[in-house]
């Protein structure tokens, strides 16, 4: 963040409260491709962590299995 500017002088002064991102492990140079990928990892991430998972019941999870359960769990 900038603090100040000073046209007459042409002296900017910066907060030394921001960090050096490089401290950090930060690339310098992040291509497109690279920050899309980024992006759209950390918005999946988040938004998976907030959706309620649907709870099936066990016939359910049977039938997307593609068993039935009349006919495939019962003994010979």
């Amino acid at each position: 963040m900038i603090d100040s500017i000073n046209s007459y002088d042409g002296v900017i002064t910066i907060n030394k409260n921001i960090p050096v991102l490089q401290d950090y492990g930060f690339a310098s140079i992040i291509t497109a491709e690279q920050m899309y990928q980024n992006i759209s990892m950390f918005i999946t991430n988040e938004l998976t962590e907030q959706m309620e998972m649907p709870t099936m019941t066990n016939k359910e999870k049977i039938a997307s299995h593609g068993f039935d359960s009349k006919t495939s769990f019962r003994g010979k």
